[in-house]
């Protein structure tokens, strides 16, 4: 079985798109259910259970699959259903229509934190935005679910400073800017940049605003306002 390294420059592009919005859904996930719930998969019929603080059904599509430090995406996986490898599908189709073989190779070798970078780059393309990982006879499966439930609420001053907290991050951006802007669209937040580039204000149909502040270098400063 042949692996190959994913491919740096495609996946930290997708990564950064998806990153903080994925990020803001998978604190949202935390706040209803807890940081470690229970959980149960039905390989049949592409659902999980999720009991913590409250109880969740959720539609679920298996991104990849980490086999020993090998991940194996869901449409190439012979552990995966053809129900519940849908939404990798739609990445692979993205994938070959533009020539990105990150999203193409059937496995890939992993690195530490590579398997979430391709959770969170996939998500970019498949717009299913809360994952979770199940640990299963010795695998992992990284899959995307939905529910209703799990739909982000309107941004608050509140919720876009802990989205914006690095110390919250447990993957980094390549180009912090880059993930902010990108955040800032898929929120439909407001953005204004300085010149200089060491500030971004983001605000909220007029009702708030916030102040990314940034390095000479790009790394994120601090967030001050409302």
């Amino acid at each position: 079985m042949t692996t190959i390294a994913p491919p740096r420059r495609t996946l930290d592009d997708a990564v950064d798109r998806g990153l903080l919005y994925a990020h803001e859904h998978q604190l949202h996930f935390v706040s209803l259910l807890g940081a470690t719930p229970r959980w149960g998969l039905n390989p049949t019929l592409g659902t999980s259970h999720f009991r913590g603080r409250r109880s969740l059904d959720c539609d679920t599509q298996i991104i990849g699959v980490d086999k020993a430090g090998t991940w194996e995406w869901g449409w190439a996986s012979p552990n995966v259903t053809s129900r519940r490898r849908v939404q990798s599908e739609v990445v692979y189709r993205f994938g070959r229509a533009r020539d990105m073989p990150v999203f193409t190779t059937p496995r890939l070798a992993l690195s530490d934190g590579d398997a979430r970078r391709l959770t969170v780059g996939a998500s970019s393309i498949h717009r299913w935005w809360t994952s979770f990982a199940f640990g299963i006879d010795g695998m992992v499966l990284y899959a995307a679910v939905r529910n209703p439930a799990l739909e982000l609420p309107d941004p608050t001053p509140v919720t876009v400073r802990q989205t914006l907290d690095a110390g919250l991050w447990t993957t980094r951006p390549t180009d912090t800017r880059r993930a902010v802007r990108s955040y800032a669209t898929l929120r439909q937040l407001t953005r204004q940049e300085r010149r200089d580039r060491t500030a971004m204000r983001l605000s909220w149909k007029n009702r708030w605003q916030v102040t990314v502040h940034f390095t000479e270098d790009g790394d994120l400063l601090a967030v001050t306002g409302d």
